[in-house]
Parts: structure tokens; C-alpha cells; sequence
């Protein structure tokens, strides 16, 4: 896989709508079809061990397709409105194939505190 963004942070601005459009190609520079055959999740946490704050999927967030961008994450204001902020911790996320999990995406998440209510 060509695209990695292991160890780059994530700002959200609380109160936002978050979106973040990923176009991951292969080895030859071809984008990769996520649209059939992929599920995919996403979570971010204060510590590897604390619980998630976000959890979304390819069911309520993110979006695999088949072109460029082929993830695309979405994360409503009704849920940024009422995260605690500031905040930093940590994000991942997974693509799941016939078993076999990568993990392209990863690294410190941040929200920023929201001024204007």
C-alpha cells in the first residue's frame, strides 16, 4: 500500500462537522477499490487502553468507495458539539478484508474547544 499517514495528527474543532477525504493506492499507483469486500473502523481514545470517545464505522461515519477519495470519514456536529475539548489522545483506523486487518491511518487526535455556541 503506497498511502501511509501513520504518526500525522488530526485536529477537530468541536462543534464542527468533521470530514477527511483519504485516497490510498497501491504499490503501481492504482487507487484501491474499497467498495466491495471492505469493512472498515475507526476509534479514538485518550490512552490505548481508555474508552473510545468516537466510534464510527463503514455503518455511521465512513464511506469506502471505489475512486479517488476511497475513504471518506464524516463525524456530524450533533456529535462534535459534545465532545469534551480540549482534549488530545490517540486515533486508528482499520480496513478489514477476508479476515486481514490493515491499518493505514493512525497517530494523535486533537479537539479544539468550540468558541462561538
Amino acid at each position: 500500500m503506497k498511502f501511509s499517514t501513520i504518526g500525522n495528527t488530526i485536529t477537530l474543532r468541536q462543534g464542527e462537522t468533521f470530514q477527511l477525504s483519504i485516497h490510498v493506492q497501491d504499490s503501481g499507483g492504482s487507487t484501491i477499490n474499497y467498495s466491495s469486500g471492505y469493512t472498515a473502523r475507526m476509534q479514538v481514545r485518550a490512552d490505548h487502553t481508555s474508552s473510545a470517545i468516537i466510534d464510527i464505522d463503514n455503518t455511521s461515519g465512513i464511506t469506502l468507495g471505489s475512486s479517488n477519495p476511497n475513504i471518506s470519514i464524516v463525524i456530524a456536529e450533533s456529535v462534535t458539539k459534545n465532545l469534551t475539548a480540549p482534549f488530545t489522545g490517540f486515533y486508528e483506523l482499520e480496513l478489514i478484508t477476508s479476515g486481514t486487518v490493515t491499518k493505514p491511518l493512525d497517530g494523535q487526535f486533537i479537539i479544539e474547544p468550540e468558541v462561538t455556541k
